[in-house]
């Protein structure tokens, strides 16, 4: 909380990370997931994978889709340093990402 004295006066400013915000990071819940997320839908061999992946199960799932591809044993962080199967990771909305790679019949 930023505080700034006028009139003698303390007055305090909420600051936009100390908000109780839904999306925090471009959109999602928070950078790992984000950082996930954007490899996902922006590496080609990945993103063509969550399709295949998510067409090709009854519930598609982002912990699933890891275990299809087996990235972990591939490459166990995204090029910028963050775990595939961070702790922080926002699985919902992982979820999510990965059942809208599925195709309409």
């Amino acid at each position: 909380m930023k505080r700034h004295e006028i009139d003698g006066a303390d007055h305090r400013e909420e600051r936009p990370e100390e908000l109780a915000v839904e999306h925090m990071y471009n959109g999602w819940t928070n950078y790992v997931t984000w950082n996930v997320a954007l490899y996902l839908g922006n590496d080609e061999s990945l993103y063509r994978s969550a399709i295949e992946y998510a067409n090709s199960v009854e519930a598609p799932t982002y912990r699933g889709f890891i275990e299809y591809r087996d990235i972990v044993a591939f490459c166990a962080l995204t090029p910028d340093g963050v775990h595939w199967l961070d702790s922080g990771l926002d699985h919902e909305e992982l979820d999510e990402m990965i059942r809208d790679h599925r195709e309409e019949d």
